[in-house]
């Protein structure tokens, strides 16, 4: 069973395999310290007939074998959300999305998961954080952070270290008139100094997209912002390589409003920001052009150089009038192929998996980067390694919609 837990509540986690003891310290009377075990924590969000509930599991690796334990999962507030970094070490902050509240919690030497503060940004005026246009966190160190709220728009900075608010930044260049802000998904993005954050534009009642890109620059020590804009295409997934350059590409939903309504909603592309550069450059390439001309949208890391691109195949399922971009972004039916960023020939189709969804979210974890291939009715996410030589290799399996991993020890 999900356990409801307030914020200032102590949840004690049964872990299968990871606290059994040796023989050798069965005979002995030791004990195996749970301090030392290597933990990590998944958070993901069920959609039932019985309504939405989010969670966190603990879990030892994210290997295809590891088993989670339901029983012992600990509840987040619905469509609730966790962000970490190694920068914070043993520790996530959850996402009230309904109180806009962030809490900060670690774990103990017995892996019982602590809260150890809650910040709220009422003074602020936020008095709600949007599921749609959910809020991120970025952590620039031990005592920096940003809170994105797109409602808002705005960056508010905080110390994780003590749960207090330092500073608002004004996002408004962000800002849109008459069109929905939702923020990229991406990893922490620094570029020559400055964090990144940036913005795509839908009316999703129209299906279509704005063909814009903003991005926003903030300077991490003077707390200043400044912007980009470009007019090619739409963006909201975001990858950078490891010389610094930053890949640009739209995501699914895009490219499905994009198939069913091209005088609308423009096709999907690439674009990029070198590192050093204070613009993005001339690269702009359609995504179709990297997947045989198919309907693509999404990026997702392959290691230093390399992405994927999920490709909507049509041999699935077909398109019709009755069609809508919401039945097209949800369907098993996209395809990933491997391209080279930086490339403008197609790349190649992967034949694992072999299909999911028009969703590409991603996570970096000790140096190895996951993506969740869920289901079509958002039941269960299998995680994928994606930095391989060959095609993604299957990892841990979770009930619903996997959101992110944290490293906790």
């Amino acid at each position: 069973m999900f356990h409801r837990a307030l914020a200032s509540a102590t949840i004690a986690f049964g872990l299968v395999g990871v606290l059994n003891c040796s023989d050798d310290d069965a005979a002995t009377g030791g004990t195996v310290n749970a301090s030392q075990q290597s933990l990590l924590a998944l958070s993901a969000t069920r959609y039932t007939p019985d309504g939405t509930s989010s969670y966190v599991a603990l879990v030892p690796d994210l290997s295809a074998s590891t088993a989670v334990d339901y029983g012992s999962v600990f509840d987040l507030p619905s469509e609730g959300r966790i962000w970490g970094s190694d920068k914070l070490p043993n520790t996530f902050i959850a996402v009230d999305n309904e109180a806009a509240t962030i809490t900060k919690y670690t774990l103990d030497a017995n892996s019982q998961i602590l809260a150890q503060g809650t910040l709220g940004f009422e003074a602020y005026g936020v008095m709600a954080f949007s599921p749609e246009s959910h809020p991120r966190i970025d952590v620039i160190s031990a005592h920096k952070a940003y809170l994105f709220d797109a409602t808002s728009a705005q960056a508010i900075a905080f110390d994780p270290s003590t749960m207090v608010a330092l500073t608002a930044i004004d996002l408004s260049g962000l800002t849109k008139d008459d069109w929905n802000l939702t923020l990229g998904e991406s990893s922490t993005l620094l570029h020559d100094g400055q964090l990144i954050v940036f913005g795509s534009y839908a009316d999703v009642r129209a299906e279509r997209y704005s063909s814009e890109l903003r991005i926003a620059r903030i300077d991490t020590e003077a707390d200043t912002v400044s912007y980009l804009k470009d007019e090619r295409c739409p963006a909201s997934v975001a990858v950078q390589t490891s010389s610094g350059d930053i890949y640009f590409a739209s995501g699914g939903l895009a490219a499905a409003y994009s198939r069913l309504q091209m005088d609308q909603s423009p096709q999907t592309c690439l674009l990029r920001l070198p590192s050093g550069a204070a613009k993005l450059d001339d690269f702009a390439v359609a995504l179709a052009d990297l997947t045989d001309g198919t309907t693509s949208g999404g990026l997702i890391p392959a290691g230093d150089d390399a992405a994927y691109v999920l490709s909507f195949d049509e041999g699935i399922m077909p398109v019709t009038e009755a069609t809508l971009g919401s039945d097209i972004y949800g369907a098993s039916a996209w395809r990933w192929w491997r391209i080279e960023l930086g490339e403008t020939t197609p790349g190649t189709r992967a034949t694992y998996p072999i299909s999911t969804t028009g969703s590409a979210v991603f996570f970096e974890v000790d140096g190895q980067t996951y993506a969740n291939n869920t289901v079509s009715n958002n039941s269960e996410t299998a995680l994928m390694r994606t930095n391989t030589d060959g095609d993604p290799e299957p990892g841990i399996s979770i009930w619903g919609v996997l959101l992110n991993v944290v490293r906790m020890r």
